[in-house]
């Protein structure tokens, strides 16, 4: 096998660990490029304390899967957004 279970599992863990902040953070930021951009800055961030206080490790693909994870989020709020609007709108006219 060339890639091991555990690792497919942590990288999946770090991708899902994310989506929650890639669906908030565009509604925060109003702005979907810099949502992605704070959840990479956040991912370096994370990891830098990681390397300082020696808890966990510094690794560069938690903060690829990281940036994924923002950008799955960030995908699913535009796509729920225009859901959204779409059946207010389709409510609206019928009114």
């Amino acid at each position: 096998m060339l890639v091991k279970p555990s690792y497919i599992f942590s990288a999946l863990m770090n991708v899902m660990l994310y989506v929650p902040i890639g669906i908030m953070m565009p509604t925060l930021l109003r702005s979907y490029s810099k949502a992605v951009i704070s959840g990479f800055l956040f991912s370096v961030i994370v990891n830098l304390l990681q390397l300082i206080t020696t808890v966990g490790a510094f690794e560069l693909d938690d903060i690829f899967h990281n940036t994924i994870g923002m950008i799955v989020g960030c995908v699913l709020c535009y796509r729920l957004r225009k859901l959204y609007w779409k059946r207010w709108k389709a409510k609206q006219q019928h009114k």
